[in-house]
């Protein structure tokens, strides 16, 4: 897997679990952390895609191409409805 894409879904899914965790442990900020999220989601897919335009990461096999999609809020949404109903 290309090193730069590693490095930003660690980043990327790092950032998430803090924000999660922050919800979970003071639910009255669930609101401004939930819109903080999804900003930063925005902002994130943006920087992907500048990264990607600009080839710093590149594409080139099936980890790669694995890699890119978990650097998209689509597993995490998915991993917040498996945690959610159990």
């Amino acid at each position: 897997m290309n090193l730069n894409l590693l490095f930003f879904n660690i980043g990327y899914y790092f950032i998430t679990f803090l924000l999660y965790q922050q919800t979970q442990q003071d639910p009255s900020t669930s609101l401004g952390v939930a819109f903080f999220a999804v900003f930063f989601w925005i902002v994130a897919g943006i920087l992907l895609l500048v990264l990607y335009r600009k080839h710093v990461i590149k594409v080139e096999t099936f980890l790669d191409k694995l890699g890119m999609v978990t650097a998209t809020p689509i597993v995490t949404f998915i991993l917040i409805q498996v945690v959610a109903n159990k």
